[in-house]
This record gives structure tokens, C-alpha cells and sequence, in this order.
């Protein structure tokens, strides 16, 4: 899923990454001085989410409440490993196209009925239906029949099978390797028919799940609250609410003000309140890397920069220190695979910044007839430190002899609408990865069909090897082909990966239970959370 800059800065306000609601073991939380305890109430803040249906839940700030309401198959434990969810177990047919899953008995919605397999059948099929306009439907596309249902050929996708209410089948048409990384995402959640389709209601201000929280009250200009659900099928969670305060527009140093004067537990720490934060003895000061790199895009829409020798010339002259700066939050990357993914060769590439040798690249530029070299670089909506940051790169590159027009677009959509158009030559822009799968980011950004593929990027070699990996059976045999794909892609110069972020936050000292992990805001249930009373 892709993020302005400015955006993504904004998301990681509330960034307590949780990816398993279990009580038994897991990785170290924040330091408790006493056993958990039952009761009270979080209180976090978060922009009004537009909807609560899991389907439609597009934003960060939407999928995080989504998750603390709804349940799916799987989900992913703080290692990023899949963990059983509603379904108890699971097996897959040794070509890789048939799994079958065992669901938990005894599983309720909030609303009482039991979750069967007919529901997952119906929350998947979902995700084909164009009404439903899900984001993630191309994943669900590799399901046995899915193609002929979304063109109505046929009335229900044969691939989603039920032989009994406690068993669900899914059929693919070949192998897809990220699918079971695909069915922990939050969009994959079990929803119940009655509901969704209830004429007079809309799901997504009254959504009903299976999670250990449930939908309390919504009052939309300024706050939500989330009740215990104490028929959770792990146990009620710890905390009888969550109480989250909705606002317009999430503004890290109002919600850090509010944090400061008691009204918050949780809130993104500023980048000049770090030393404050760190040192203050009633908070508790988390950072964690995050899978969300910021980047240098090329757009090839443009004829201008189809010229390799520009392209290279834009490469070698990033310096990417001078770029950055010394932000805590940010860490500089020059590959496009995060460390901890399948496929990830830290040895790879190494900083390639020369100002000779991006001067001699210039030198052989064929369309250069202009001198020196005019080029507009967009971003949208930046703030003071992003202009700053713009300001730093388009100097980098004047170094090297090419000028550079910073243009400004008012929004992200208009911003998309000048590179789409082929107007916008480069552009700052950020990827947050939906699933640890790096199928999740390359083949979103770089393959010639992808709505994602924003450099209007189109190599058969890496179309091809793009498909190799997708349909790998195994990791160890898809992790070289990765390799091979991001090799391709930095070699054609059309991204030039800048850094990646850390979650930094601050909590009151009387949150406990916290874990963390690299998904971010999407992947933060509550359930382990617990509050240590004090006085």
C-alpha cells in the first residue's frame, strides 16, 4: 500500500504492533512489575476512519480499529510468522494449490451466531465482487474460478469449497506462494452475511466481528469506543475498552500535547521532543524498525528520463547522508528488500554516490540538448522538514549539473495525476508494505501491469521472474529469484531508495503488555495490553 511521505509521518502515531492475541509465551513486552490485571480503559487518538468494514478499510488509521473488532484465518505472531487464528490448523497439497482449513468450534460473532466455513466462503468472495472495490482483489483473483464469477459467468467461485461447517477449501488456479501471508492480513477477516447486508445499516459504522473487542458507540466528531467482548474465543482481553478520540486530521504535536497533559496513553513522540521523551521517568520510549521505505522515483511515462545516462546520472549524484540528515526516525537504505524479508542480500549494493561519476554519465547523454539539464521533482502536501528535505536533494543533484524545479501538488491524488500523466519527470514518494512477503512490494511496484507501478516500469525479465516467485512452492527457492528481481530493477535506475523508518513512540508507564514488530499501524490489536494501577 503506498503512503505520501507527509502521510506516512503522520500514521505512526499509535505504532504498538501487536500480531497475536494468545496469552501463552511470546516475545518480551514492556517491563510489568506485577502479573496483568483486568480493567480500565486505553485512550488513544486516531484520524475519523471513513469505515470499519474490513474490505473497505483502506488507511492505517481505519485498519488498526478494524483489527481489535475482526478475526480472519491467520494472523501474524511479533516474528512475523503465520499463526492460527479462527482456523485451528491447516494443510496444503504438495503442488501448492489446495489448502484446507480446520476451524475453531464454537467461534461467535458479536452478534451470537456461530462462524462457519460458509462465512469465510462469503467474506472471501467478497473481495471479487466489483461493488465491494477491494484493494486487495487481485490476490483473490488466483482462486480456482474467480476470474468467470467477477464477470458473473458463473454464480458462486468453485475454488471456495465447504465440505462441512467446520471446513473451508480453497483451490487456487496455480500456486501462490504469499497466500497464506495474504489471508493474516486485516482485509481477510470473517464477516457475517445478515449484517453486511442489512438494508437499513451500514456495516462499516456498525461492523460486527469475532475480535476480542466490539463496536460500542461512534460519536463521529470525536470519539470512538471499543467495549471488552468477554465470549472472545482466547479469553476476554485485559482492558474493558479503548476509548479513541477521532479527529480530522492527526497532528503528532496536539496529540503529544494531549499525551503530556494526561489525556492520552499512547502518541508519537515529535522530532524535537526525542531527548524529552527518552528521559521523562513516567513514560516508557519504544522505537522499532519499520517496513516502510521512502524513496526517488523515475517516472519512464516521460521521454526525458527513458534516457539511461539520466537516470544513472540522477543515481550517483543522491548523496544520501546529506539527504537524511540525522534523523532518529529514519535509517538509510540503498537496497529495496528490508533486511528481515525473504530474498533480502544486505551485500548487494553498496552507496554508489560520485559526483564524477554522475557528471560522465551526463556527458553521455544523448537527449541532453539543453545545459544545463532542466527537471521537475514533485511530492505532495510536505511539511517544513519535508521541503527541507526537498530542498537537500534538489541540491544534490544541481551538483551534478542538472536543475531542479520542486513542484508542490496540493493533495496525493493530484500528485498520482501528474506522474500518471508523464508531467512529473521525479518524484518523493513512501511504500509501506502490506505483508512480510517482498512479492508485496515489488511485484506492487514494478510489474508492468500493476496499478502500483507508478515509473511506468515494463521489463519482461522482471515480469517473468516476478511469476517464477509467485508460484514458488518453497522460500528457499524463491529467495534468489527476489534477489535477482531487485538486482534488475536498481540496475535499470528507475528508484533510488533513500531510507526507511522507525516506529518512535512514548507510553504512559502504566501500559503494559506491549510487543512490537515491523508491520506497523495495520497490525496493532490490544488484547495482551493491560494497565498497571497506580498510587
Amino acid at each position: 500500500m503506498t503512503c505520501s511521505l507527509s502521510q506516512c509521518l503522520l500514521l505512526i502515531a499509535f505504532c504498538v504492533c501487536l500480531a497475536t492475541c494468545s496469552r501463552n509465551g511470546g516475545p518480551p513486552r514492556t517491563r510489568s512489575d506485577s502479573d496483568p490485571t483486568f480493567g480500565g480503559v486505553l485512550r488513544i487518538a486516531a484520524q475519523i476512519p471513513e469505515s470499519l468494514d474490513p474490505i473497505r478499510s483502506k488507511y492505517y488509521w481505519e485498519s488498526e480499529i478494524v483489527l481489535q473488532i475482526f478475526d480472519g484465518l491467520l494472523r501474524f505472531d511479533q516474528n512475523l510468522n503465520i499463526v492460527p487464528a479462527l482456523a485451528q490448523d491447516w494443510q496444503i497439497s504438495p503442488d501448492g494449490r489446495v489448502y484446507t482449513f480446520r476451524l475453531r468450534r464454537g467461534v461467535h460473532f458479536h452478534n451470537g451466531r456461530e462462524v462457519t466455513s460458509n462465512d469465510f466462503i462469503y467474506s472471501i468472495a467478497r473481495h471479487l465482487e466489483p461493488k465491494f472495490k477491494s484493494e486487495d482483489a487481485e490476490h483473490y483473483t488466483k482462486i480456482l474460478g474467480a476470474d468467470a464469477y467477477r464477470q458473473r459467468k458463473i454464480p458462486s467461485v468453485p475454488g471456495l469449497a465447504s465440505p462441512d461447517p467446520y471446513t473451508l477449501k480453497i483451490t487456487l488456479e496455480r500456486s501462490y506462494a504469499p497466500f497464506l501471508r495474504v489471508l493474516a492480513q486485516q482485509s481477510a477477516a470473517v464477516v457475517p452475511k445478515e449484517e453486511v447486508e442489512r438494508s437499513f445499516a451500514d456495516f462499516g459504522k456498525h461492523p460486527i466481528g469475532t475480535g476480542p473487542y466490539r463496536f460500542g458507540r461512534w460519536h463521529s466528531s470525536d470519539e470512538l469506543f471499543l467495549s471488552m467482548n468477554p465470549d472472545y474465543f482466547e479469553g476476554r482481553p485485559y482492558l474493558d475498552g479503548i476509548s479513541i478520540k477521532t479527529l480530522s486530521d492527526l497532528d503528532p504535536q496536539k496529540t503529544f500535547e494531549d499525551f503530556r497533559n494526561g489525556k492520552l496513553d499512547i502518541s508519537f513522540v515529535p522530532k524535537d521532543d526525542f531527548q524529552l521523551a527518552q528521559t521523562n521517568r513516567n513514560w516508557v520510549f519504544l522505537s522499532y524498525p519499520a517496513f516502510r521505505i521512502v524513496y526517488l522515483g523515475v517516472n519512464l511515462r516521460n521521454a526525458l528520463m527513458r534516457e539511461i545516462n539520466i537516470r544513472r546520472a540522477i543515481d550517483f549524484a543522491i548523496n544520501k547522508p546529506e539527504i537524511v540528515g540525522v534523523d532518529p526516525d529514519f535509517s538509510i537504505v540503498n537496497n529495496l528488500i528490508p533486511l528481515s524479508l525473504l530474498g533480502s542480500n544486505p551485500t548487494a549494493r553498496q552507496d554508489i554516490y560520485s559526483i564524477q561519476a554522475a557528471r560522465q554519465a551526463l556527458q553521455g547523454c544523448l537527449s541532453c540538448k539543453e545545459q544545463p539539464l532542466k527537471i521537475r521533482l514533485w511530492h505532495a502536501t510536505p511539511t517544513e522538514e519535508r521541503r527541507k528535505l526537498l530542498a537537500r536533494l534538489a541540491n544534490c543533484l544541481r551538483a551534478a549539473g542538472i536543475e531542479v524545479e520542486v513542484k508542490i501538488a496540493p493533495s496525493v491524488k493530484q500528485m498520482l495525476d501528474k506522474i500518471r500523466s508523464g508531467e512529473a519527470q521525479l518524484f518523493l514518494y513512501g511504500e509501506v508494505i502490506d505483508f512480510p512477503d517482498p512479492h508485496a512490494l515489488v511485484n506492487r511496484l514494478f510489474n508492468s501491469r500493476s496499478e502500483g507501478n507508478l515509473f511506468g516500469y515494463n521489463s519482461p525479465r522482471v515480469d517473468q521472474l516476478l511469476l517464477q516467485g509467485q508460484t514458488g512452492v518453497s522460500d528457499e527457492l524463491r529467495a534468489p529469484i527476489y534477489r535477482q528481481i531487485e538486482n534488475q530493477i536498481l540496475q535499470d535506475h528507475v528508484i533510488v531508495p533513500l531510507f526507511s523508518a522507525r516506529y518512535s513512540f512514548v507510553v504512559q508507564k502504566s501500559v503494559q503488555g506491549i510487543e512490537l514488530n515491523s508491520l506497523g499501524l495495520q497490525y496493532m490489536p490490544f488484547c495482551k495490553i493491560w494497565l498497571r494501577k497506580t498510587g
